[in-house]
């Protein structure tokens, strides 16, 4: 190879004096001097690989030139491709001919002889064509001791050889990816570390097929689905299961409120982009050379139609669309301007796409250089009679590097050069349509907190964990009742700021529930105090299974009529308040009078103004409270359907809530004895009230019924003597009354049309 015999005795020197050890648990063992010179790791190792490597293909390439092998040729003018090296890897082309044979087995045993690599015949290969002879196939295969390679041989987990179904061909994919998770039980593994194992192992695996072959759509959908219920929580692929977010927000950046996993579609189109930029920037390699002759013998990368035919080869058609993202976001660089097109290429500044042709363009203006005067200034006369003043100003702003020819650069990156991360960022900007919400999502990740809260915080903003009240719309079977107080309605808002559990958290973080400083935390705001909110929601996470096991009994039987001690915890609960405009609000009540063994049921109506403007109330009522429950819906429903106007309804009872859950609209003018066109349609949320002066009345007017033994209604200025006569009897039973109404609970709300 021309190196000076000086050269060859100092590396022959750091060859032959070479002494390697043995390290056998931590500790070397004695050293010994190698048989076959350097070994694998040795730092002049690979150097000298090459130089080895490089003496093979000179062989190779002068046993073409003397016709001892004959390449392969995609196309007349193309080169001849006679090996391909990769690492330590080589690939040889040649006629099916035992004299080739015999000429190729020469070579090795040659270059054996020089270099001291021996070739491993064992993990070798031979394919022959279709066209080839039984006999022919035998004969050389016998010759060369080669074992013949199957068409679903792979290389590197690429195919090697493609069939009609390309979705067969990947399967492999989705069988190492199995494999993969297939150790890892995720159940057992946190959220977080499930998105570690998405991000940066189940991803990789593909990455080299990706670079290299447009995947079939299903193969990347059947990667999505074992992904998704990898992370959702479904390892056994088969149970049908509630997904809260699809997939593709998933893989959203967190920016834009996704998790950042990798959108594989996006990223094998960018990946294979890059094979479109590399032949535009070598086009000199031995890759790009092949494929120019094949394909686009007479253009450039820049200038091809995208638009693929139906004689080219399914890679070709991958690269193809790779190619349509350069030349939609590329742009050129003016230099002579010979090589640029003025109203089909990318060129002036701050424009996306061509200048649109005006209609009376002249036919003779076609390129950029006509638009410059001697190499280096532009046209200005001619730039303003032609385009728009917008667009002629960018021009004339536009630098000419008269010295050096047209170029093509990036603009997504400052020095112009490409990288697959910047087009994968910009493709879902043009092809995502989903609207997105204004969030602050990056105070969620920036939180100084464990990554698990970070991730449960993202849920909580998404609105995807799963409440009673969100799942229960999909599985029917499901409850809506909070578990802990067994009362209200599960959703984020109950749970996180209603729920009595919650509201000791609350007070734990010295936080007053009912302040404004709570109400900047919520959960679809992160602005300010998202650090508090993370540390809420862990406090809650730590206590929460706790106070499950020691309070959900007690949440369950409570008597709702508390003292004054033991409701200092319950006033902490949202502020009963009044009706929307043009909506009234029914209060109803059930009392239980142990001491007469009766209850008393009472029905309060309120104004957007949250004035009372009637009553209602039904005592002495000795029945048990499953029937007195009866009573307070037929009540109820009777009152709300002679209004005639939108209807809040709110309860302190669960019983008098779950039975109107369970009655169908149609049903309620037949169980209820109503006519059927004064009923109106209601719809079951939840709701939360507390001490109020303006539900005093609601409140504490089915004691009073039960305890006077009467049955009537009240309006206008009796409304406030029933107020004034409630009170006296309140102080005198319990010397201060309870005034607060402490003992009302949340309630649920059924609104009507």
């Amino acid at each position: 190879m021309g190196f000076s015999t000086q050269w060859c005795n100092l590396i022959m020197q750091c060859v032959s004096t070479t002494n390697l050890a043995i390290m056998l648990n931590g500790v070397p063992c004695e050293f010994f001097k190698p048989s076959r010179g350097l070994r694998q790791g040795d730092p002049l190792s690979p150097y000298l690989f090459i130089l080895c490597m490089e003496v093979l293909s000179r062989t190779l390439i002068d046993a073409e030139n003397k016709g001892k092998i004959h390449g392969i040729k995609i196309e007349k003018k193309a080169h001849v491709v006679s090996h391909l090296l990769f690492a330590d890897d080589c690939i040889i082309f040649c006629k099916a001919d035992k004299k080739e044979a015999e000429n190729i087995l020469n070579i090795f045993e040659k270059f054996s002889y020089g270099s001291g690599q021996m070739i491993n015949l064992t993990k070798s290969g031979i394919f022959f064509s279709k066209n080839t002879s039984k006999e022919m196939v035998k004969e050389i295969t016998e010759l060369m001791k080669i074992d013949p390679i199957p068409l679903a041989d792979k290389y590197f987990g690429s195919p090697l050889f493609t069939n009609k179904s390309k979705v067969k061909s990947f399967y492999s994919i989705i069988v190492k990816l199995k494999g993969r998770l297939a150790g890892w039980k995720g159940k057992t593994i946190n959220p977080a570390g499930k998105m570690v194992m998405i991000k940066h192992v189940t991803f990789t695996l593909a990455n080299h097929q990706m670079s290299t072959f447009k995947i079939p759509k299903t193969t990347i959908e059947e990667m999505n689905k074992i992904q998704r219920d990898f992370f959702w929580g479904n390892e056994d692929g088969k149970s049908k299961r509630i997904y809260p977010k699809a997939w593709v927000a998933v893989c959203k950046n967190k920016d834009e409120g996704g998790l950042d996993f990798m959108n594989l579609e996006k990223f094998n189109e960018a990946m294979i982009s890059n094979i479109g930029w590399r032949m535009l920037k070598q086009p000199d390699t031995l890759g790009a050379q092949v494929m120019n002759a094949k394909y686009f013998p007479e253009e450039d990368i820049m200038h091809i139609s995208t638009k693929p035919k139906p004689t080219d080869s399914w890679v070709w058609k991958g690269i193809l669309s790779g190619i349509k993202n350069i030349q939609k976001i590329g742009k050129w660089e003016v230099g002579t301007g010979n090589n640029i097109h003025i109203w089909s290429d990318n060129w002036v500044p701050n424009q996306m796409s061509p200048i649109t042709k005006p209609d009376n363009y002249p036919d003779h203006i076609q390129r950029v250089s006509d638009l410059i005067i001697n190499h280096t200034q532009w046209n200005e006369e001619l730039i303003f009679e032609l385009f728009d003043n917008n667009i002629a100003n960018q021009i004339r702003n536009t630098v000419i590097h008269h010295n050096q020819e047209d170029k093509d650069i990036w603009p997504l990156t400052k020095h112009g050069n490409f990288f697959v991360k910047t087009l994968y960022k910009e493709l879902p900007k043009s092809k995502d349509t989903t609207p997105r919400r204004n969030k602050n999502w990056k105070a969620i990740w920036n939180l100084n907190t464990s990554p698990s809260i970070r991730l449960f915080t993202w849920k909580v903003a998404q609105n995807i964990l799963p409440t009673g009240a969100k799942v229960g719309k999909h599985l029917n079977y499901i409850e809506d009742i909070c578990k802990i107080c067994n009362y209200q309605m599960e959703n984020l808002t109950h749970l996180f700021m209603y729920c009595p559990i919650t509201i000791q958290v609350w007070l734990e973080l010295k936080i007053d529930p009912n302040t404004k400083e709570r109400c900047n935390v919520h959960f679809n705001n992160f602005t300010g105090t998202a650090q508090t909110l993370a540390k809420t929601i862990q406090s809650y996470m730590n206590m929460r299974k706790a106070a499950e096991n020691k309070h959900k009994n007690n949440f369950m039987h409570t008597d709702y009529s508390m003292s004054a001690a033991e409701s200092k915890t319950i006033e902490y609960r949202i502020q009963w308040k009044p009706p929307p405009i043009f909506t009234l609000k029914l209060n109803v009540a059930i009392h239980f009078n142990s001491m007469r063994n009766v209850y008393g049921i009472g029905l309060t109506l309120y104004d957007f103004t949250g004035e009372c403007t009637g009553a209602r109330g039904i005592g002495h009522i000795q029945k048990s409270t499953i029937e007195t429950t009866e009573i307070a819906a037929q009540e109820t429903f009777k009152w709300a359907a002679g209004l005639g106007s939108r209807i809040e309804i709110e309860s302190n009872s669960s019983e008098l809530i779950k039975l109107t859950r369970k009655i169908h609209v149609e049903q309620i003018h037949r169980r209820f004895e109503l006519k059927e066109e004064t009923v109106n349609y209601f719809e079951i949320t939840t709701w939360s009230t507390t001490n109020s002066t303006q539900n005093y009345l609601a409140l504490n007017l089915p004691n009073h019924i039960s305890s006077c033994n009467i049955s009537r209604q009240w309006r206008g200025p009796e409304i406030w003597n029933l107020n004034q006569q409630i009170t006296r009897d309140l102080a005198e039973n319990n010397g201060e009354g309870n005034l607060a109404g402490r003992h009302y609970r949340g309630q649920d709300i059924l609104y009507g049309n």
